[in-house]
């Protein structure tokens, strides 16, 4: 069993509660906007922005987005850095494994076109401690998804060294029990397709948004902690204006999107 979590210091935001410190995002809409990988949307010639890309936080950012999430994984010399994948082949036109790359040669290399994948854009890859900075510019918190199984302690001690000047303001989750208690520093959700409650002892729970049920959610309410969704292309679930007032019926505190444009103007409607 996981070693218990301190309970999240949450703040009542329209219906719901959200993780702190969280400033009046752009819109009145509940849930929370939580722009996930950043957002891409339109903004390169040959097509959007990558995600997981210090350009995408900014574009979440523009378009009323004031929660970001995104990716980690572990460089060979320990040093976390952004991106989804456990390999470099979809994101940059090198390929190889991650972990088996410095975090040097990682930052080196630009990122492609989403839309062509032949096309480097002008963005390269981020580590975690620059994504940090961009957050911090525009005093976003963030909520970091931990990709590697089994983080060790000098991985967990370098993510702590990468994320100092905004600790406050950073939240982790992961599929992981493992890797959640490794950062016992910072409030953590837990990623499932099952909700659960605070057996775990886990602060907060984000679910995929076609398992989400009013049940589910008053459920992890009355034990104190954070509900969510996410509703991300890749995940295969809708990521529409009908899916996000579903889920706003159901309660969730926020919502975890790939379209914080579509999001914002929803919530202003």
């Amino acid at each position: 069993m996981m070693p218990t979590i301190r309970p999240l210091a949450i703040v009542a935001m329209c219906a719901g509660m959200i993780l702190p410190p969280v400033a009046a995002h752009a819109t009145p809409a509940c849930p929370l906007l939580v722009a996930h990988q950043g957002y891409s949307g339109l903004g390169w010639p040959d097509g959007p922005i990558p995600d997981n890309s210090i350009a995408a936080l900014d574009n979440a950012f523009s378009h009323g987005a004031r929660t970001l999430e995104f990716d980690v994984r572990w460089s060979s010399d320990d040093i976390p850095v952004v991106i989804h994948n456990p390999t470099i082949d979809m994101t940059t036109a090198h390929h190889g494994t991650v972990a088996n790359m410095t975090a040097a040669k990682l930052e080196s290399m630009r990122l492609v076109s989403p839309w062509n994948s032949l096309r480097k854009t002008v963005w390269k890859l981020p580590s975690l401690a620059a994504m940090i900075d961009a957050a911090r510019a525009h005093s976003m918190p963030v909520i970091i998804e931990i990709k590697t199984a089994a983080v060790t302690a000098l991985q967990a001690a370098s993510f702590r060294q990468a994320v100092a000047p905004w600790a406050g303001h950073v939240n982790v989750h992961s599929f992981y029990t493992a890797d959640l208690a490794m950062f016992p520093q910072y409030p953590r959700t837990l990623l499932t397709r099952q909700a659960v409650t605070n057996d775990l002892g886990d602060a907060g729970v984000d679910l995929a948004g076609d398992v989400v049920t009013m049940a589910d959610v008053a459920a992890l309410h009355r034990a104190g902690l954070v509900a969510g969704a996410w509703v991300t292309t890749s995940s295969g679930v809708q990521d529409n204006a009908a899916e996000w007032a579903r889920l706003e019926g159901d309660g969730v505190d926020r919502i975890i999107t790939d379209d914080a444009a579509g999001y914002s103007a929803w919530g202003a409607g």
